[in-house]
């Protein structure tokens, strides 16, 4: 007997993650026990950011097109508007458009678009509730006319990545750890993890090369789309946190999944177990 988690065959209800059995081509109801006491978000088949209800467990496609079980710990994206660019964000030579096609085809992505004074361009918000820990700050973003896009720390350390939207890597970093991933359509999530000291400010410069941060003149159309951006305690960037003004920002909960009592598990010699997921860090 084969008794799968993943390879395509998947099947998902609250509380509940359903084992597939190869021999009969039928799911099993009660094979693992599921629980997450949040929403959560994850990448579905057709490249959106998807919403899963609380103690739905999440099957993500951002690296298979077969999927994986979605397991992560619990984090807070402290950004107070981790998508609305035009509220509690600060625009210093910079203008911005709403409402622009986005990760998977989504339609509220933002460009950035720099002025044509002679000076740096960035669009910056302060971060609260993150002091003297591994922060870890990303975006979403793709290129539209200029390709650099460098995320800035500004509060404490000053240590900054830049992403080269065109080639997809990362140039010039003095963060502690930096990543470009791919998804799709000239789509990039840029992530930059840093350790701050009393506070810090998450700065996202639009640049025409890979080094000049300032001074420089923007034609006044081409710019950075950008989307998504979040702001995390930890050392590297887990799923996408929306947040829509909420003071202290959003938390969802770690995910939990265990092997409940099944005699089909439990029959020795009887069965093989196939697994396939993505941060496998909460399993219990």
């Amino acid at each position: 007997m084969a008794v799968k988690l993943g390879n395509g065959n998947w099947a998902v209800k609250e509380n509940k993650l359903l084992a597939y059995n190869d021999n009969s081509g039928r799911f099993f109801n009660k094979e693992f026990d599921f629980a997450r006491g949040s929403s959560a978000t994850y990448v579905g088949k057709d490249g959106l950011i998807k919403s899963a209800a609380s103690d739905v467990p999440r099957i993500d496609f951002s690296d298979s097109t077969n999927g994986a079980l979605l397991l992560e710990p619990q984090r807070t994206n402290y950004l107070t508007q981790s998508n609305q660019f035009d509220t509690t964000w600060s625009l210093e030579n910079i203008t911005i458009s709403s409402n622009e096609t986005g990760v998977g085809g989504s339609v509220d992505a933002w460009k950035l678009i720099p002025s044509t004074v002679n000076t740096s361009h960035r669009i910056r918000n302060s971060v609260s509730g993150t002091q003297n820990l591994a922060v870890t700050l990303s975006v979403y973003a793709k290129a539209d006319g200029y390709n650099f896009l460098r995320i800035s720390e500004n509060g404490s350390t000053g240590d900054y990545a830049t992403f080269n939207l065109l080639d997809g890597i990362v140039e010039n970093n003095t963060s502690s750890e930096a990543n470009i991933e791919s998804v799709g359509n000239g789509w990039y999530r840029c992530s930059s993890s840093i350790v701050s000291t009393t506070s810090h400010r998450f700065d996202m410069y639009v640049m025409e090369s890979a080094t000049v941060q300032e001074p420089w003149q923007g034609n006044g159309t081409s710019g950075v789309y950008i989307q998504y951006a979040q702001a995390e305690v930890g050392s590297y960037a887990t799923s996408y946190i929306p947040t829509s003004g909420q003071s202290g920002g959003v938390t969802r909960v770690a995910d939990v999944s265990k092997i409940v009592n099944s005699p089909i598990l439990h029959a020795t010699n009887q069965f093989t177990l196939f697994f396939d997921a993505k941060d496998f860090l909460n399993y219990g």
